[in-house]
């Protein structure tokens, strides 16, 4: 995700600014996985919960979801979802965003979610009110 989209008229947003947008964002995609992307995602197949032993899409061990993590860099963030799985195939929660012909998409990461634009917008008037109150 683009930091500069939210920080445009910040000239040099600080190691912690960036840090509360990250962890933000962090909070949003868990949120995801704890409610099936907010009641968004196709139930699992009856193949899938057979072999699952669960009817929750993309949470059997909670390994995915506690693989989010943020970097920070001079003037970006990355949050990412480095989930290797099993097999340790990174690209499994690629597969899960996008779907495939067998497998159903289940938006891990979504930019354009109301909830997430909520967050990110609170969290800079956070920002901006500190920056006031400090100068």
């Amino acid at each position: 995700m683009a930091f500069s989209a939210f920080t445009e008229g910040i000239e040099h947003p600080s190691y912690r600014d960036m840090s509360k947008i990250s962890e933000a964002c962090e909070d949003d995609i868990r949120e995801r996985f704890n409610t099936a992307g907010r009641g968004s995602w196709k139930p699992n197949s009856p193949k899938t919960i057979r072999s699952k032993h669960s009817n929750s899409p993309l949470v059997d061990t909670g390994t995915m979801r506690d693989s989010v993590r943020h970097e920070i860099y001079d003037d970006h963030i990355r949050v990412s979802v480095p989930y290797g799985g099993r097999k340790h195939n990174t690209s499994v929660p690629v597969k899960h965003q996008y779907g495939l012909s067998f497998m159903p998409q289940r938006k891990i990461v979504d930019v354009s979610s109301k909830e997430l634009n909520l967050v990110l917008m609170n969290t800079m008037r956070e920002i901006i009110q500190d920056l006031c109150t400090n100068k």
